[in-house]
């Protein structure tokens, strides 16, 4: 037998019980000893790391980096009795390295998304630390576990580092703090405590000064104002959040203002601004190295591409989002973008996929607690399910996704989902039960600012006014529609509506209406 196979521990529990034969001071020394060899062979002990602050500047990176969490448990081990006696080493260095290669470890973790080490290593670096600093650190770990999308976690970590930097008095902090716990409060639907707590947070950022951070806070609010059916503030504020972006050299928060106010435009009816901000958002954010904002504005590049009839675009761009989604691990964007590619897959006749593709949206968004995704996704499924001919299916998806539209305050969806409601009524063969429906989406879609549904719902609600034989009201609407329509490009949409009216028209016997800017 090889001499070095002989002396292998195959058992981890022998192996485990001649680690514990070792007096604890032997132990200590040993583990010194591994920590000291693991150092130097990784390039020696890295610089130390800069005060913890709300915009630290990252460490530079270094060899030991990978190995970090292996380093802090030889550290940890080691300064069990500061190297045990007789030790070469000071007393308390191997707790200064512990807490060096855990700083060290959480950052790490984050850069490569791996949310949930980064999460439990800034954790374990808060016990280390003590007043503000320890506030900071559980700051982090609040934001790595909304990134993880784990609501309870984070919110009870953002509060716990609001109670800790109001205690040392730091207002900047503070006012950051409550910002970054309004997005998850928005996020959560609750909506009117985000509402106050962007406030305050912009009321103690102008307090302090902090332009940058401001502009920050009012994109953010922005993003409330736009899900909530505010358009019209909520442009206001997306421009005033990119002015100080531009104005302070803020290149990730010029590409999310740009992100958004692209969404923003494509959904009140602007399709070729709204292209342009978007590939110009792609360009920034790719510089910027934000991934996750970057999935989001390919996402939303998608939509609009779809929407325009650039099926296959659209298509490359979903499966890129989704790519992007799974990399930086979050399971909320991979949602959505699973959403998107189901919609894509509906349009184009492809049922089956699109099924398979909603069902692992809605999985996603119900692990995530995503209730306002969750109400959009179950509108679209209702579409599919009716184009499947399950009627009662897609009602009953209908109702829940309506609750949870009105729950969450979103007219957007709202306007949407009473549109396919409406939709199922007229197909069940209730054309007169659709009407009240129809004019209620109309209502939700104008206040949320979304020209798409204006323009289909209005070419829906034609249809049912010429199968009561009110024909001029009818054509009125399918007109103003298909106007709509017509200037949004979206082809897809005009089709449906000229196919859907020529039939109507044969079984009314009127004469098909003439097509405005045909």
């Amino acid at each position: 037998m090889e001499a070095e196979r002989a002396y292998l521990f195959r058992h981890a529990l022998l192996r485990e019980a001649a680690y514990q034969l070792q007096l604890p001071s032997d132990r200590a020394r040993l583990h010194a000893l591994a920590f000291d060899v693991m150092e130097g062979i990784l390039g020696g002990q890295p610089p130390d790391a800069p005060p913890l602050d709300l915009e630290s500047p990252r460490m530079t990176p270094h060899p030991t980096d990978t190995c970090a969490v292996d380093l802090f448990a030889q550290a940890r081990a080691a300064s069990a009795t500061d190297g045990g006696s007789g030790s070469p080493t000071a007393p308390g260095l191997y707790r200064s390295r512990e807490k060096l290669y855990l700083r060290r470890a959480a950052e790490h973790f984050e850069t490569v998304y791996r949310l949930d080490q980064a999460r439990m290593a800034w954790e374990r670096y808060a016990e280390r630390v003590s007043g503000r600093e320890r506030g900071l650190a559980l700051r982090r770990a609040a934001l790595a576990a909304g990134l993880r999308d784990e609501p309870s976690a984070a919110q009870a970590l953002f509060s716990a580092a609001l109670s800790l930097v109001r205690e040392a008095g730091d207002r900047r902090a503070d006012g950051v703090v409550q910002g970054e716990m309004a997005n998850l409060l928005r996020d959560t639907a609750r909506v009117e405590e985000a509402e106050m707590a962007y406030d305050s947070a912009l009321a103690i950022l102008r307090e302090v000064g902090d332009l940058g951070l401001e502009g920050t806070v009012l994109g953010n609010l922005a993003n409330l104002f736009r899900l909530t059916g505010r358009p019209g503030p909520a442009e206001n504020l997306y421009r005033r959040a990119l002015r100080i972006s531009r104005g302070t050299g803020n290149t990730r928060g010029e590409g999310i203002a740009l992100g958004n106010l692209a969404l923003l435009h494509e959904e009140s009816g602007r399709p070729g601004e709204a292209e342009a901000l978007d590939k110009e958002a792609i360009i920034l954010l790719r510089r910027a190295g934000d991934l996750r904002s970057l999935g989001m504005a390919v996402s939303n590049l998608g939509n609009l591409l779809k929407d325009t009839g650039r099926e296959s675009e659209a298509e490359a761009a979903y499966l890129r989002a989704l790519g992007i989604a799974r990399e930086v691990g979050s399971r909320r964007s991979e949602g959505a973008a699973m959403g998107s590619l189901a919609s894509l897959y509906r349009r184009a006749g492809r049922l089956a996929e699109a099924e398979e593709a909603y069902d692992k949206a809605l999985a996603l968004v119900r692990e995530t607690g995503d209730s306002r995704s969750e109400g959009l996704l179950l509108g679209n499924l209702a579409n599919l399910l009716q184009e499947l001919g399950r009627l009662e299916e897609a009602k009953s998806a209908c109702v829940e996704g309506l609750a949870i539209a009105r729950r969450v305050r979103d007219r957007r969806i709202e306007g949407s989902i009473l549109g396919i409601l409406a939709s199922v009524t007229m197909n069940s063969g209730q054309m007169a039960g659709s009407e009240p429906l129809w004019d209620l989406a109309i209502e939700a879609a104008r206040e949320a600012g979304n020209a798409h549904h204006v323009g289909s719902h209005l070419c829906k609600r034609g249809l049912v006014k010429v199968s009561l034989g009110r024909t001029v009201e009818g054509f009125r609407d399918w007109r103003e529609g298909m106007t709509i329509l017509r200037g949004l490009g979206d082809a897809y949409e005009m089709k449906t509506a000229v196919d859907e009216m020529r039939e109507q028209c044969a079984r009314s016997g009127a004469q098909f209406p003439e097509e405005p800017g045909a």
